[in-house]
């Protein structure tokens, strides 16, 4: 018998562990990675190799073959994240090489259909080889492990890529990098993707699906394997794959992280920011491929293929995705960051944090709605709108937004035109007081109601701004960068054409200067310059606002506040006269014609329309999220008041008439 044991102490030829098993089938194994060994045999042997001891006993070695040994596969550390995925890879190469060349030269000879890339599912020897000497033909499992692995890091680096941006590019704290890691891996483990019946559950779920033939492919793609109904099933597992695990989930993922660290991230920032590519989604197969490298023949699937979304995850799909895989996961979320997130809308509309802020929080705090939690219904409303509407609560009680007509007073101030900005909105100085009641004594509740017409001019000259855009709408060479960065990267010629490239860059010398001519002011009759104005509204002519007067310019105003009110589906009110108490007025929608509209006063509409702008939703839906607080704090309002007034029962002992001898009463048995 052989010495086992030095062949026991050789090193393994992919992760150089020294150590080798016998498997009691003639070959020996890795006791470390179980790979087993390429150019080691046990073989048979006869009595006189009994005597022989030590190097010498009758062992098949590779040295010992007549043939050229196959070179081995360079050993690579196992703590290297591309060990298994690159190791796999080069050996299915390996055996796709071998195939064409046994192949190629039979197939060309006596089939006049031949076609170059097309593989057999089995190769049998053509020509007298040693034992031992060929390579391992391609099984099933090879192909559904090369895709299922392919398909997993590529949404691993997609996540991974979106951290990254967000704590380079938008000062998110680093946390988020080792949370989105766990929160991948809980999923990971949820959806059963490595699960040995994977890929047998996801062929009996093609084929229950219905008989579907795809003609032609076998002529290209005969070495793959399929189901009963001639489909690929490569594409059948990267579609379950898909199906477990769309890649809209990096996003949700990424965002989870965000909202477990309580960072004022929001829905809408995530959505813009992958419209403008600054959040690796659209685009980001381009750097995929740099690290997965070209197909294989067990994965012919392309980067761009299995990772290029077709569209923008839905806004409204966003949060709800979040909460879906948080509770799949088992994972208790806490409500949203309300200080960050009311704290950087305050600032959006450039109004005092440090004065709205705190009271918002006390009726944040107060009331607790339940809707602060991400949901996973789509249909609720988004927890930003909840956020909004206890701000807006709290600015209405603050300063005493109640229809009062404080919009409708400043309008009295539009003869003096050196008030108004060039789009007619009124403009106030720190030290202006329309109101009149900078000297009164304010009540308690209505702290800054003196400011309140500063605030709604506030609010006015914000709606009417431009707001935030996306960046490449600035001008025409931004949205053609970013048409070549994110809508059409990674289609690029295969080969470099000169002659398009001179056609291209001739193009956009003439865009440049025909952009130049047009740039250049116009001169007048007059002599001077000048430049065409922005298209949109129209600004307020200084000479016009004095010839139409006070009462001309507030009745134009007024119908034009009519008018927008009305394409919201908004009944304007006139302001409160004969006011017999300064309470919180509710809103209520008013049966017209049988339908419901909703009815409004001019400072409440302002307040609302510049609110639903910077939060991205329909006016009507603020408002609606309003009023579900405002019926919330008056149902808290209503029991508080029943609790005080309510008084306790009187509790008698049954075994005598005081109240406190010990005994249990009849109530409490």
């Amino acid at each position: 018998m052989a010495d086992i044991d030095a062949v026991k102490m050789l090193l393994c030829d992919v992760c150089g562990y020294k150590g080798l098993d016998d498997g009691n089938n003639d070959f020996f194994y890795c006791q470390r990675c179980g790979v087993r060994a390429q150019d080691i045999v046990d073989t048979g042997i006869t009595d006189e190799d009994f005597i022989h001891t030590g190097p010498s006993a009758p062992v098949y070695m590779a040295s010992q073959r007549r043939s050229q040994p196959t070179p081995a596969i360079k050993a690579e550390p196992l703590s290297q994240t591309q060990s298994f995925y690159h190791s796999h890879s080069q050996s299915f190469e390996d055996d796709a090489t071998m195939v064409k060349k046994e192949t190629k030269q039979n197939f060309e000879d006596h089939d006049p259909d031949y076609e170059p890339n097309y593989v057999p599912d089995s190769v049998r020897p053509t020509e007298p080889t040693d034992f031992g000497s060929g390579q391992r033909s391609i099984r099933d499992e090879d192909y559904y492990t090369e895709v299922r692995m392919k398909y997993m890091m590529g949404i691993q680096l997609m996540i991974q890529y979106q951290c990254e941006a967000l704590v380079e590019n938008f000062k998110v704290t680093p946390l988020i990098c080792g949370i989105a890691g766990s929160l991948w891996l809980w999923f990971i483990a949820f959806t059963h993707v490595f699960a040995d019946k994977w890929a047998e559950d996801a062929m009996l779920e093609s084929e229950i699906q219905g008989k579907r033939e795809f003609k032609g492919e076998a002529k290209y793609y005969g070495h793959e394997p399929r189901n009963m109904y001639n489909r690929r099933m490569v594409i059948v597992w990267h579609q379950s794959l898909k199906k477990k695990i769309p890649l809209s989930y990096s996003l949700a993922i990424s965002f989870l992280a965000c909202y477990v660290v309580r960072e004022p991230i929001l829905p809408t920032d995530i959505h813009k920011w992958v419209l403008e590519g600054k959040l690796p989604y659209l685009s980001a197969f381009v750097e995929i491929e740099k690290y997965i490298k070209r197909p294989s023949i067990t994965c012919p699937l392309t980067a761009c293929y299995m990772f290029r979304p077709s569209k923008a995850i839905p806004l409204l799909k966003l949060e709800s995705l979040a909460a879906s895989i948080a509770e799949r996961i088992g994972l208790s979320l806490p409500p949203v960051n309300f200080s960050g997130i009311a704290s950087r809308y305050l600032k959006q509309l450039c109004l005092p944090v440090e004065k709205i802020l705190p009271y918002a929080r006390r009726v944040s705090d107060w009331s607790m709605p339940p809707d602060l939690w991400s949901s996973t219904n789509e249909s609720r409303l988004p927890t930003r709108v909840r956020v909004m509407s206890i701000v807006i609560v709290a600015i209405r009680i603050l300063y005493n937004i109640n229809g009062l007509g404080k919009w409708e007073m400043s309008l009295n101030t539009s003869d003096d035109s050196s008030l108004r900005d060039e789009m007619g909105n009124l403009v106030l100085k720190d030290n202006d007081d329309l109101d009149g009641e900078s000297g009164r004594s304010l009540s308690s509740t209505h702290k800054f109601e003196s400011e309140a017409t500063k605030l709604l001019c506030e609010l006015s000259r914000k709606y009417n701004d431009k707001g935030d855009k996306y960046e490449y709408t600035e001008d025409f060479p931004t949205y053609l960068q970013y048409c070549r960065d994110v809508v059409f990267s990674g289609l690029e010629p295969q080969i470099d054409d000169y002659t398009e490239e001179k056609m291209i860059q001739k193009l956009w010398d003439n865009y440049t200067n025909s952009q130049k001519d047009s740039d250049a002011p116009e001169e007048s009759d007059d002599g001077l310059n000048h430049k065409s104005s922005n298209p949109g509204k129209s600004p307020v002519d200084a000479q016009e606002l004095k010839a139409t007067g006070a009462d001309g310019f507030r009745e134009a105003t007024i119908k034009e506040m009519k008018s927008d009110m009305e394409e919201n589906l908004f009944l304007y009110i006139p302001p409160r006269e004969n006011i017999k108490t300064n309470e919180y007025l509710h809103y209520a929608r008013r049966k017209d014609d049988g339908s419901l509209n909703y009815i409004a006063h001019a400072n409440y509409y302002i307040l609302l329309r510049a609110c639903a702008k910077l939060v991205q939703v329909d006016v009507r839906v603020l408002h609606f999220g309003v009023m579900e607080l405002e019926r919330r704090l008056a149902w808290i309002e209503n029991k508080i008041v029943h609790c005080l007034h309510m008084k306790p029962a009187k509790i008698s002992c049954k075994f005598c008439t005081q109240e406190d001898c010990g005994y249990p009463s009849e109530e409490h048995g």
